[in-house]
C-alpha cells in the first residue's frame, strides 16, 4: 500500500496495483491509480481528472474518490459497468459496449465506440452514444442526447430537452416537456409524447408516432416531412380504439375528434410543413 501526495501545482500522479491512498491536493491534476482493490483517490481543489483502466483485471472492482470533475475510461474492447454516484460531471467511455450511469449532477457522457448504455440521471445532461447502437436515457433535467452513427434508442423523461439519432434507424421518444426532436440521416421512429414538441424527421422513410394517452395534452410540429418524395408516415397508434373516422386532415393540420360528437372543433395533435406531400389516405396509419 502507498500514500501518494501531490503538490500545490497541476500534477500526473501513478499509482500501484495495490490498495492506495493518492492526494492530489491543489492543482488540475491527472491520476491514474491503475485500479488495485481497496484505491482511494482525493483530487483535492482544481479540476482534476482521474484514468480508470479495468483491461488488465478479470474480477469486478470498486474504489474511492472524492473531488474529481472528470473520468476517462481507457478499458479497451470489454462490456464494463460504472456507476458514480453524484460525483463527477465528465465521463467519458472507449472502445466495448459499455453502462455508463452518472448519477444526478448536470453530466457529460461519452460512449465511444461499441453498443453503450449511458444513462444520466436526475440533472442537465449531454449524452452522446458515439459510434454503434446505443441506448440513451436522459432522465430529469433538460438534456441533449446524440446517438451517432448506429441504431439508438434516445428517451428522456420530463423536461425540454434536444435529441439527434445521427445516421442509421433510430427511435426517439421525448415523453414530458417541450422536446426538440431530429432523427438524422436513416428511416427514425420519432416520438414527441406529451407537450408542444418540434420534430424534425431528417432522411429517410420516418414514422412520426401519437398515442392515445398523449393525444389531447399537446401538438407537435413537425418540420421537414416528406411524404411522396421520402416514405414518411404519420402513426396514431390507439390500440384499435379509435376509428379513422375520428382523424382530420387540412392544410397542414391533424386533428382528433375524441367524443365522436364534437366535429366541428376537433383536437389539433399535429402541425406538418404545407409542402410535404402529405395524402391522408396514404400517409396516415391508425393502429
Amino acid at each position: 500500500m502507498a500514500v501518494i501526495n501531490g503538490s500545490t501545482g497541476n500534477d500526473r500522479l501513478l499509482g500501484t496495483t495495490e490498495a492506495d491512498s493518492i492526494f492530489g491536493n491543489n492543482g488540475d491534476d491527472l491520476i491514474d491509480p491503475l485500479i488495485g482493490v481497496g484505491d482511494y483517490v482525493d483530487g483535492g481543489a482544481g479540476v482534476d481528472i482521474l484514468v480508470i483502466d479495468y483491461s488488465n483485471l478479470i474480477t469486478s472492482a470498486s474504489f474511492t474518490f472524492d473531488r474529481i470533475e472528470r473520468v476517462i475510461l481507457t478499458s479497451g474492447g470489454g462490456n464494463d459497468s460504472y456507476t458514480f454516484n453524484n460525483t463527477i460531471d465528465y465521463l467519458f467511455g472507449r472502445d466495448g459496449n459499455d453502462t455508463l450511469d452518472a448519477g444526478s449532477l448536470d453530466d457529460t457522457l461519452g460512449g465511444g465506440n461499441g453498443d453503450d448504455r449511458l444513462f444520466g440521471g436526475d440533472g442537465n445532461d449531454s449524452l452522446d452514444g458515439g459510434n454503434d447502437n446505443d441506448y440513451i436515457i436522459g432522465g430529469k433535467g433538460n438534456n441533449t442526447l446524440f446517438g451517432g452513427a448506429g441504431n439508438d434508442v434516445l428517451a428522456t423523461d420530463n423536461g425540454n430537452d434536444y435529441m439527434d439519432g445521427g445516421d442509421n434507424d433510430d427511435t426517439l421518444n421525448g415523453y414530458d416537456g417541450q422536446d426538440f426532436l431530429v432523427g438524422g440521416f436513416g428511416n427514425d421512429e420519432l416520438m414527441g409524447r406529451w407537450g408542444y414538441d418540434t420534430v424534425t424527421g431528417g432522411a429517410g422513410a420516418d414514422r412520426f408516432i401519437f398515442f392515445s394517452d398523449e393525444i389531447l395534452n399537446g401538438a407537435d410540429t413537425i418540420t421537414d416531412a416528406n411524404f411522396a418524395g421520402e416514405g414518411d408516415k404519420i402513426v396514431a397508434n390507439f390500440g384499435g380504439l379509435a376509428s379513422i373516422n375520428q382523424f382530420f386532415y387540412n392544410s397542414g393540420v391533424l386533428s382528433f375528434d375524441a367524443n365522436l360528437f364534437d366535429t366541428v372543433n376537433p383536437v389539433v395533435f399535429a402541425w406538418v410543413n404545407v409542402d410535404s406531400g402529405f395524402n391522408f389516405e396514404r400517409d396516415f396509419i391508425l393502429l
